[in-house]
């Protein structure tokens, strides 16, 4: 499935060389889409192992004056522009370097769609809803707990007025993005999702330290992810802000419980036999900007039908992860 983009216009993709935006960048090569131009830290782009293998035009500094990166694509016939990059570090309590990287970053690339006349799709985040039980977009339930979504928050904020103001003429859209898993997140470390992180501790401990909270957590494979986004230049839906999740919860405890029982059922070779999961207490500095649920909710129905079965594919990435170490 491909738009009929003219061969002369582009992608941007912001953040290409991170988790999200190399699957993205993948999946567009994959529909024959290659007129790509990806904002990063261009070290990570020449690391990255999924970019190693895809087809890209070229690649731009992030860390450029806004000035300086508008200059470089001045000449391009631009499509789209993905909005992926940010600072997605929950434990960064520098709020103004988060207001610098995930706000005032994100301004400039919307002027940048209206300068262009093309189509905005960005990532915001479900960490906005913080610890209300109700991920509902249109209600308004936001409590950010952390410095992070607390960016993401006032950003979300600015398109809502943007649009509400009719500052807009393309396709304006924001996804917070639930709980993302899938292959490419092995550098994310503290960041990374709860089923990588597992089998990390699995594989390196012999062990998982699973809180002594009840946790459920709406997951989204980043497989299914990726094409909703591209998905949204062919969907009727209005400017504004959506959920993408699976609208499914999934516990910490089913996820080490899959873990073990992938792994102590595969054929690898570990420097434990004796994998367990044991119960710890959560720490005091995680308490408050912590959050024990989240579902998302309102989800468009193609939204939905794309992203069910999140715990199934947690089966499936674990298998995914365990072939990959086992090579």
């Amino acid at each position: 499935m491909s738009l009929n983009l003219s061969k002369d216009s582009f992608i941007i993709v912001t953040g290409g060389a991170g988790f999200i935006g190399s699957n993205l960048i993948e999946y567009l090569n994959e529909i024959g889409i290659s007129n790509i131009i990806i904002v990063d830290n261009l070290a990570k782009i020449r690391k990255n192992k999924i970019l190693s293998k895809c087809n890209f035009k070229f690649s731009i500094d992030y860390t450029l004056d806004h000035s300086l990166i508008e200059n470089k694509i001045k000449n391009f016939q631009i499509n789209t522009i993905f909005h992926l990059g940010a600072d997605t570090n929950v434990l960064n309590d520098d709020i103004n370097k988060m207001l610098k990287t995930n706000f005032n970053s994100s301004i400039f690339w919307l002027e940048m769609s209206k300068k262009y006349s093309c189509d905005f799709i960005y990532a915001s985040s479900s960490a906005i809803y913080g610890s209300s039980k109700n991920c509902s977009v249109s209600k308004g339930h936001s409590n950010p707990l952390n410095e992070y979504a607390l960016s993401k928050s006032f950003f979300d904020d600015y398109i809502r007025l943007t649009i509400n103001n009719n500052l807009v003429n393309e396709k304006v859209i924001g996804y917070r993005f639930f709980n993302v898993f899938g292959p490419g997140e092995n550098d994310k470390n503290q960041n990374a999702s709860i089923p990588f992180r597992f089998f990390e501790f699995m594989i390196k401990d012999g062990c998982i330290e699973l809180f002594n909270k009840n946790i459920l957590r709406d997951y989204v494979y980043v497989k299914d992810l990726v094409k909703i986004l591209f998905l949204t230049k062919t969907k009727n839906i209005k400017n504004g802000i959506y959920n993408l999740g699976s609208g499914e919860v999934t516990s910490h405890k089913k996820i080490a419980n899959i873990v073990l029982s992938r792994l102590q059922s595969s054929k690898m070779k570990l420097h434990s036999k004796n994998l367990k999961i044991i119960e710890v207490e959560i720490p005091d500095h995680l308490k408050n900007k912590f959050q024990f649920y989240t579902k998302a909710k309102e989800l468009e129905s193609w939204i939905k039908n794309s992203t069910k079965g999140s715990s199934e594919k947690i089966e499936v990435y674990i298998d995914y992860l365990i072939n990959d170490f086992s090579v």
